[in-house]
């Protein structure tokens, strides 16, 4: 699928989530008709591997969202404990997204 290009100016949204004890801010980009288009994540723990995961799964979830993958398939697509919950950073950031697009607390 073809890449679908951002406009050059965009706004841009922020909200703050937790992680395994680290404290995530999420930046995000829409699409002109509102839909998620591109993901920045940064953690509390700068210069850490954890901040890193966090650097990269902003670019992967970008490039997807991009592509034409949509947030819900995504979702279905990581990894979860039995209760449902993520066990990993991308897992984290669908839910507290879904959360902040709801109007709740991520």
């Amino acid at each position: 699928m073809t890449r679908a290009v951002l406009p050059n100016r965009r706004s841009h949204e922020a909200f703050d989530f937790e992680h395994r004890g680290s404290r995530w801010t999420a930046g995000i980009g829409r699409y002109p008709d509102g839909s998620l288009a591109e993901v920045f994540l940064d953690c509390s723990k700068a210069s850490s591997d954890v901040a890193d995961d966090g650097h990269d799964t902003g670019i992967a979830l970008s490039f997807a969202l991009q592509h034409g993958a949509p947030i819900q398939a995504l979702a279905k697509s990581v990894a979860r404990e039995p209760d449902g919950s993520p066990i990993g950073i991308t897992g984290r950031f669908i839910d507290a997204f879904a959360a902040y697009e709801a109007g709740g607390r991520p």
